[in-house]
């Protein structure tokens, strides 16, 4: 459940009481428990490094009988917050997969675009940078060892994952998990924006 200000309220499991809100804004990402003594959390919007998100199957005796849907936020302390929304037997599985997406795109849009924007600037200026353990540089980017020129990769995306990979040696790829991986979505983000520019580049040298 969420509106444009930027408020996700979270129903309990059996009943319709809220049980959680988040509150996303420019200043950072407050999040409540209206029906419980826990503490408030309050993370700046400054200190909200990183974040992942995935669905997990819940497991029965001999076959999954749920869904759980996990965002995890890693703030500048490398402290991690956990959201998590476990549907069984079907029950509230669509709603909590609504909010989950919700969640995912409030953080996206208050705290990770600008952040998009940010690394774009520095590879169009030619400045290094370094993202999800990538190196950039003005010539390309460094992962896992091997130099990767700006015209020799490419990306293959799919629903939980996507694949850097060189354009003529497939063997010669990473794979990288939005539910494992820090940051992939931002990656990810980057990457495609950097695919774009370069083919403009080409096109206009024609």
């Amino acid at each position: 459940m969420s509106n444009d200000s930027g408020i996700v309220r979270i129903p309990g499991f059996f009943r319709g009481k809220i049980v959680k809100v988040l509150t996303f804004t420019s200043d950072g990402l407050t999040i409540e428990k209206p029906l419980s003594f826990d503490p408030v959390i309050d993370i700046a919007a400054e200190r909200i490094v990183a974040f992942r998100y995935g669905v997990n199957w819940v497991r029965g005796y001999k076959f999954p009988i749920g869904r759980q849907y996990l965002v995890e936020i890693l703030d500048a302390d490398n402290h991690i917050t956990r959201i998590n929304l476990k549907s069984v037997y079907g029950i509230k599985r669509r709603v909590y997969g609504d909010i989950w997406r919700d969640i995912v795109n409030q953080l996206w849009s208050h705290y990770f675009h600008d952040k998009l924007t940010g690394y774009f600037n520095h590879y169009q200026n030619g400045e290094p940078f370094d993202l999800a353990g990538i190196e950039f540089s003005s010539f390309g980017f460094q992962l896992d060892n091997k130099g990767w020129l700006w015209d020799e990769f490419a990306l293959s995306n799919y629903r939980t994952y996507f694949v850097v990979h060189n354009k003529t040696n497939l063997q010669k790829k990473r794979s990288f998990s939005f539910s494992n991986d820090w940051n992939a979505l931002l990656l990810q983000s980057l990457l495609k924006a950097i695919v774009n520019d370069q083919k403009e580049k080409v096109e206009n040298t024609i």
